[in-house]
């Protein structure tokens, strides 16, 4: 009989002692930055609680790259605490490019030895720094088209809208592009009224040229008074983007949705 009441206790002590321990829960694991501007260093903050029944340690917390810097809490976490992982993404070097990074947090090991961890995610885009430019009478809705990642042998189109915002009529006398052979550029009024918009469609034709980045212009001519002509060629239009081939394609639109 005692024989029996000590292997009892040991068991339900055993049984204690597995469910014991610290468990940590994240009020998110996945962050997406959205559109982060070049060589800034954008932050988020992970929430977490301890609702496990033992104090929380964060032991370690690792990145799949060293543009990605962690900062954590060194001391413990009593059970029904909080605490928070603070991670920077450092963007210089991902100017037009798609990023997605993991950060691996490890606390305590739990009583049967096996060490614990979580997955937290962090996603975005770089894009370029536009400078803010003063409008003139033809507004653009944007100085800067990205037509992200291309597959060489296809066609991408995009649009602006044009808008005359000053009090007489606009002529658009001509469209220069720094790529003629790359690029198409039409509009579907070529006179704006006061208060009058248009559209501009811009189409990319990747197979004129072999697998790069692209970085190109578009300038706009119109019948305003000379004192805008060098402001228009300054403001323009800039186009970013990169061409891939085939199979150099279908990797990297495999690494950005990994």
């Amino acid at each position: 009989m005692k024989r029996i009441l000590l292997i009892l206790t040991i068991f339900l002590f055993s049984v204690s002692w597995v469910f014991c321990q610290p468990n940590i829960k994240f009020d998110e694991t996945d962050h997406d930055f959205g559109d982060v501007i070049v060589n800034t260093y954008p932050k988020t903050t992970f929430k977490f609680s301890n609702i496990g029944d033992q104090p929380l340690v964060i032991t370690n917390v690792k990145t799949s790259c060293g543009c990605t810097t962690p900062k954590w809490p060194k001391d413990s976490i009593m059970p029904g605490g909080t605490g928070e992982i603070e991670v920077v993404f450092n963007s210089r070097g991902y100017k037009n490019r798609k990023f997605a990074k993991s950060v691996i947090v490890s606390y305590n090991r739990d009583n049967g030895g096996n060490a614990k961890a979580e997955v937290l995610y962090i996603h975005g885009k770089v894009i370029p720094k536009i400078k803010e430019i003063k409008q003139y009478p033809l507004q653009i809705s944007s100085n800067s088209i990205d037509f992200d990642i291309m597959k060489i042998g296809k066609k991408k189109e995009m649009t602006i809208e044009l808008k005359n915002s000053g009090d007489s009529i606009i002529h658009i006398k001509e469209f220069i592009s720094s790529c003629d052979k790359c690029m198409l550029i039409s509009s579907e009024q070529l006179i704006l009224e006061p208060q009058q918009t248009t559209t501009v469609k811009i189409s990319y034709l990747t197979k004129s040229h072999e697998a790069r980045s692209i970085h190109e212009n578009i300038k706009i001519i119109t019948s305003l008074d000379t004192k805008y002509l060098n402001e228009l060629s300054v403001k323009g239009i800039t186009v970013v983007g990169e061409t891939l081939k085939g199979k150099d394609y279908k990797n990297r639109i495999k690494k950005l949705n990994e």
